[in-house]
């Protein structure tokens, strides 16, 4: 019996050290999913080039003053976005950005480079357009984040964000110890108090993927920090259907247009 109870405590110890390491080494092909590079011939393409990539967007309307720069989810073919938003912001030149890695962008998608690439992108967009508002939806919440933690976006839209990826990984591998194992933490709940764009955070009412106190606590961080923040559920929706009914793109074009644009997306080009 002894005997046996070691065997199984042996085969216990080598499952849990065997997932570990598989969390470990596939932690960012678990993270990211790239999109192939699908065709959109009704859009325009832009490119930068950043740390010896190209990067690639899909430009949504004319050059106007106002624009809109948008991050997507980490498995999000960005441009299937594109016929919504010119339906819903006519009035603005909209950029969806395909992060390295996805799409017709260069080199492999990792935290620190789609946050230089992000900058990269909205820095590149501050000279032609006078006002930059920033979008981020799911794992594009922190990339959207840390943008308007280092720049001063006109305002911040995000997606059923969450406070960090890694206490996201907490509650979905508590036996883990995650803050030792994760190399990409997207930890948007320490920059809140660096951002000073109006902000609007949009929920999923049955939102399993970010379950809604990790949101609660990037929201409850934010308001401590600045007092326009605005938080809209979606009722009937989930973390994949949040773009699925007209109530996602009539809050989103409210708060574009009752957002004041005193303050110009031009200042603060000096990279952290």
């Amino acid at each position: 019996m002894i005997k046996l109870l070691l065997g199984l405590l042996s085969l216990g110890v080598l499952a849990y050290v065997g997932m570990g390491l598989f969390l470990y080494l596939y932690q960012r092909q678990l993270l990211y999913y790239p999109t192939p590079a699908l065709p959109h011939a009704d859009l325009q393409s832009v490119r930068i080039q950043n740390q010896g990539h190209e990067l690639h967007a899909w430009k949504v309307g004319p050059i106007n003053a106002r624009a809109v720069l948008y991050f997507g989810g980490n498995a999000e073919d960005v441009g299937n976005n594109a016929d919504a938003f010119r339906n819903t912001l006519p009035e603005l030149t909209i950029y969806l950005s395909e992060y390295r890695g996805y799409g017709r962008s260069e080199g492999k998608p990792s935290e620190q480079g789609l946050y230089s690439d992000a900058l990269a992108w909205y820095d590149h967009l501050a000279t032609m357009h006078d006002h930059v508002m920033v979008i981020g939806r799911s794992l594009g919440s922190g990339v959207a984040s840390y943008v308007a933690a280092n720049r001063e976006p006109v305002g911040l839209i995000l997606i059923t964000p969450f406070d960090s990826i890694r206490d996201l990984a907490k509650g979905f591998y508590p036996l883990y110890p995650m803050s030792v194992l994760l190399r990409d933490p997207f930890d948007s709940l320490s920059r809140a108090k660096r951002i000073a764009s109006p902000c609007l955070i949009l929920l999923a009412e049955h939102d399993t993927v970010v379950p809604r106190n990790h949101s609660e606590r990037l929201i409850d961080a934010l308001s401590a920090s600045q007092v326009k923040v605005k938080v809209n559920t979606l009722y009937e929706t989930d973390h994949i259907t949040v773009a699925a009914v007209p109530a996602y793109w009539n809050a989103m074009a409210s708060f574009i247009r009752q957002t004041p644009v005193a303050s110009s997306s031009r200042r603060g080009l000096t990279r952290p």
